[in-house]
């Protein structure tokens, strides 16, 4: 556990499921609604099903980060792969995002990864190349009605 004085970085525990998923649910459609089509809000929140983040807690390394008793951002080290990092958008752009990345490759560099990988949605893929990750390749999962989900492959080497 690492804490600030404000916030406090902490492994995430199996009781944190459920409100993980509000934060995530909260986050898409706080941040994603004016870019992605409704299916795609869908597709992404079913996605990020409890289960789901469940089994990637068990077989990765998952974070929390909490302001007194509220969770205001989560992210994944899955293998080499940065999975379901979101900041509450409240707490967007005070640096949380930056803090929860910067540990998420701190644990891929202990684990004695090289690089590490991720999948960008259209309004995270700044962030990320704000911190240092490029661009692999452009993504799309078709979804009914033929609404799209566009992504990004990213990388960054460690």
């Amino acid at each position: 556990m690492i804490a600030d004085g404000e916030s406090v970085l902490r492994e995430f525990r199996a009781e944190d499921a459920g409100i993980v998923k509000q934060l995530i649910d909260e986050t898409i459609d706080g941040s994603y609604a004016a870019t992605y089509p409704p299916k795609a809000i869908e597709f992404f929140k079913q996605y990020h099903c409890v289960e789901q983040i469940l089994a990637d807690a068990r077989n990765g390394q998952t974070l929390v980060l909490q302001t007194g008793a509220a969770l205001i951002g989560t992210g994944t080290l899955l293998g080499k792969e940065i999975k379901r990092m979101f900041v509450a958008p409240g707490a967007q752009r005070r640096g949380f995002g930056r803090r929860l990345l910067v540990a998420l490759e701190e644990l891929a560099r202990a684990d004695g990864l090289k690089t590490i990988e991720l999948y960008a949605s259209l309004v995270a893929r700044p962030f990320y190349e704000a911190m240092g990750f490029r661009l692999v390749k452009e993504s799309c999962v078709l979804l009914d009605d033929g609404e799209r989900l566009d992504c990004f492959v990213m990388t960054k080497d460690l």
